[in-house]
């Protein structure tokens, strides 16, 4: 098959590759938390709470901003640091906010989120965090940290990648150019699903997807990365796919996610789409570079996550949730590296 031979030459061209590794969060049962940290400028820290919190391991989530433009939030009772974390600023302004770091503490697990300002300077924003912990045997659904962006071909790091169809499914990522890498998610091949990615360090970058494919019997995700000036960045990122489910893979929760692929259109159904409830979402262009997605059947609070789809030139951040109104709506904003609003495709996931 073209896509593993080729891949297989990078491998053993690179220098280094990381041992393989037990499955993702073996033995641990599907788990997924969110937080939406409104209050980003908190030094003494608050417990996130309401409609803009969800812990499927029960304990409480707390956010405690440790510096300008740099907050830590906190699952409590997580049992694994085995996961794929995804941030996504939630502002009506231009921002960027990556995946800092997260590690396994005694009582919790920790997840710490840096923003930006357009300019690269550090700003407190509020975002969206999510965290996920799955095991294989959940079909269509694949998540990695992309570790090593400067190999030619590596396998990413094995104790935070996860593929649904087996235990021994190691993704591959190849670097394609700088900035742009292919993921290659072995035996997961089928058309539609939905991607969401983000950087991982990196002042200020902005991660994207360009396209995500079948490509023999694996998925193809490209992933493009760029600089505050538009230029291509070797950083790190997270990638998460799926197909049929959406951010709480593996539980029962409401959750649902789609393609905006129109971006000029006044107002039309998307592709890729998938629901837990009924109902199509509606995609509804308010002004150049801004949108309104509504998803009937689902519930009011919630989080969602948004990827620019393109060249990566597109940033792109959720602006509103509804917390106290139905049906749910949920703003969407992008702009230039400019500061100035663009029209992008973009994907969009949302869990309750």
């Amino acid at each position: 098959m073209r896509t593993r031979s080729v891949v297989a030459a990078l491998l053993v061209a690179a220098v280094a590759l990381p041992a393989l590794a037990t499955p993702v969060a073996a033995g641990v049962p599907p788990a997924a938390a969110y937080a939406v940290v409104r209050d980003a400028a908190n030094e003494d820290g608050y417990i996130v709470e309401g409609k803009d919190v969800f812990n499927s391991m029960v304990g409480r989530v707390s956010a405690t901003k440790t510096e300008l433009g740099s907050t830590e939030v906190r699952f409590s009772t997580w049992p694994t640091g085995n996961v794929n974390v995804l941030v996504t600023p939630l502002s009506a302004k231009p921002r960027a906010c990556a995946v800092g770091n997260w590690s396994l503490e005694a009582t919790h697990l920790a997840v710490f989120v840096e923003c930006n300002d357009r300019l690269g300077f550090p700003a407190d924003t509020p975002f969206i965090v999510s965290i996920r912990s799955l095991r294989a045997g959940h079909g269509h659904v694949a998540y990695l940290h992309a570790n090593n962006p400067g190999a030619a071909g590596y396998i990413p790091d094995p104790d935070h990648q996860m593929n649904g169809t087996g235990p021994f499914a190691d993704a591959n990522v190849v670097k394609v150019d700088d900035g742009l890498w292919e993921a290659h998610l072995l035996d997961l091949a089928a058309p539609g699903g939905t991607v969401q990615v983000s950087s991982y360090g990196g002042q200020g970058v902005r991660c994207g997807a360009v396209s995500w494919a079948p490509d023999g019997d694996d998925e193809l995700v490209r992933v493009r990365c760029r600089d505050l000036d538009g230029d291509p960045a070797n950083v790190q990122f997270t990638l998460w796919y799926a197909r049929a489910q959406s951010l709480g893979s593996g539980l029962a929760r409401k959750q649902t996610y789609l393609f905006a692929h129109r971006p000029k259109v006044a107002s039309y159904h998307p592709k890729f789409r998938f629901t837990s409830e009924s109902g199509k979402a509606t995609v509804t262009r308010q002004a150049k570079g801004r949108w309104t997605v509504t998803l009937p059947g689902m519930p009011k609070g919630g989080a969602a996550h948004v990827t620019p789809v393109g060249d990566g030139t597109a940033r792109c951040n959720v602006s509103s949730i509804r917390r106290n109104a139905l049906p749910q709506k949920i703003g969407v904003r992008c702009w230039n590296a400019a500061g100035q609003p663009t029209n992008a495709k973009f994907t969009l996931a949302y869990l309750r």
